[in-house]
């Protein structure tokens, strides 16, 4: 019998770690990203002054993707059918210096307010990852502590260069628990 977190999978050494740091320090480097104390930062996407880094960072993510539909067993009928038509506009970048976390939270947004704030974080939902319905976080360091990457009840201690690909849905909770020293890096990107 297949159970709930048979759909999330985990992929070590998807990017390699001198891709992992070439990231962070383009990420620190841009003009745009802003570090904030929570998760509503800045993506790299086609447009801004990270855009060289974008094809580099679709193509892991289209590797993990691809791993996982061949890991997880949809049933489709048609083989030839395409789950996932389209990445969110843009891949978002997680920063956390020590103290910083995530919340638990959902990525499919669909039904919530768009630009909602969350109480009492700041963080704002209702955009990239509204109606997605795989999100994909890489995972771009793992030289601090605490900072485990959760799912439900499970948690995760990552990799530099693991992908964690699992279904957008209400049933996958997750966040990041707080770092207790270092900085915590990663981007993530969700499928629609």
């Amino acid at each position: 019998m297949v159970g709930l977190m048979d759909y999330v999978k985990y992929y070590p050494d998807i990017l390699d770690s001198d891709w992992c740091q070439n990231l962070i320090t383009s990420i620190g480097k841009s003009k745009q990203f802003i570090k904030l104390k929570h998760w509503e930062s800045h993506g790299i996407d086609r447009e801004n002054d990270l855009k060289h880094l974008y094809v580099p960072v679709i193509d892991c993510f289209m590797e993990a993707k691809d791993l996982y539909l061949k890991d997880v067993d949809i049933n489709h009928p048609n083989k030839d059918f395409t789950y996932f038509v389209e990445w969110g506009n843009k891949c978002r970048i997680q920063h956390f210096e020590t103290g910083g976390h995530m919340p638990t939270h959902v990525d499919n947004t669909v039904t919530q307010v768009p630009k909602k704030k969350y109480p009492n974080n700041g963080l704002h939902f209702g955009s990239e990852s509204a109606d997605s319905k795989l999100s994909l976080v890489l995972h771009l360091n793992d030289d601090y502590e605490g900072g485990n990457f959760h799912i439900n009840d499970k948690d995760y201690s990552t990799k530099k260069g693991s992908v964690i690909v699992f279904p957008s849905a209400f049933m996958y909770p997750h966040g990041v628990k707080e770092v207790t020293k270092g900085e915590r890096w990663s981007i993530s990107i969700f499928m629609k």
